[in-house]
C-alpha cells in the first residue's frame, strides 16, 4: 500500500540550476565564446583602421574580455562545488555577460555607423529574450530591462547628436538618425515590458 508520501511528485530544480556544468568539458565553451567575441571586437576595428573605430573597439571588447574570464571562473567554481550557490552565481554571471554583450554590440555597431552590428546585437538579444525558461527568474527580468534601457539612451543620444552635430559623416549620421531611432524604440518597448514581468516574476 502506497503512503501519501510516495504520491508528492518533487518539484524540478529551475532550469538555471540544470545548466551548471557536470563535466569538465561544460566549463569553457561559453567563455570562450565571448572571449572570441572580445576579440572580434578589438581586432576588427584596428584593422580597419579609424581614431573612432579604434576607440569604440577598445571599449567594447575589454568589458566582454572581463566578463568572459568572470564566467569562466565562476563556471569552474560551479563544477567543482555543484551547489545551488555556485550555481546561481554562475547563471548571474551569465546572464549579465549575455545581455551586457549583446547591448555593446548593439552600441558599438550604431556608433560606428554599420548595420551588421546593429543587427547582429538585436538578433543576439532577442535570441536571449527568447531562450528563457517558463519561468524566468526576476533578476534575468531586470538584467534585460536595464540592457534595453542602456540601450535605447544610446541610441537617443546617437539620434540626437546625428542631427545636431554638422561634421558627422552622412554614411554614419544616416544610421544614427534612421536606424538608431528605430533602435531606441525598440529597445524602450523591451524595457517596459521587462520590467514589468519582473513584478511578478519569481525571485528564483
Amino acid at each position: 500500500m502506497t503512503t501519501h508520501e510516495d504520491d508528492v511528485i518533487e518539484e524540478a530544480p529551475p532550469s538555471w540550476v540544470l545548466r551548471t556544468p557536470t563535466r569538465r568539458r561544460e566549463v569553457w565553451p561559453l567563455p570562450a565564446l565571448a572571449a572570441a567575441l572580445a576579440v572580434v571586437l578589438v581586432v576588427i576595428p584596428v584593422w580597419l583602421g579609424g581614431p573612432v573605430s579604434i576607440v569604440v573597439g577598445v571599449l567594447s571588447g575589454v568589458p566582454v574580455g572581463v566578463g568572459a574570464v568572470m564566467l569562466a571562473v565562476a563556471g569552474r567554481t560551479a563544477y567543482r562545488e555543484q551547489s545551488r550557490a555556485a550555481s546561481w552565481r554562475f547563471h548571474v554571471v551569465g546572464t549579465v555577460l549575455g545581455f551586457g554583450a549583446a547591448t555593446i554590440l548593439a552600441l558599438a555597431g550604431l556608433v560606428r555607423g554599420h548595420f551588421i552590428g546593429v543587427g547582429s546585437g538585436g538578433v543576439f538579444m532577442a535570441w536571449q529574450v527568447f531562450q528563457f525558461a517558463r519561468s524566468v527568474p526576476r533578476l534575468d527580468r531586470l538584467v534585460a530591462a536595464v540592457c534595453a534601457t542602456a540601450l535605447a539612451a544610446g541610441a537617443v543620444t546617437l539620434a540626437v547628436l546625428g542631427v545636431v552635430l554638422p561634421d558627422v559623416p552622412e554614411a554614419r549620421q544616416a544610421v544614427w538618425i534612421g536606424p538608431g531611432t528605430l533602435v531606441a524604440v525598440l529597445a524602450a518597448v523591451v524595457a517596459v515590458v521587462q520590467f514589468r514581468a519582473a513584478r511578478t516574476a519569481p525571485l528564483e
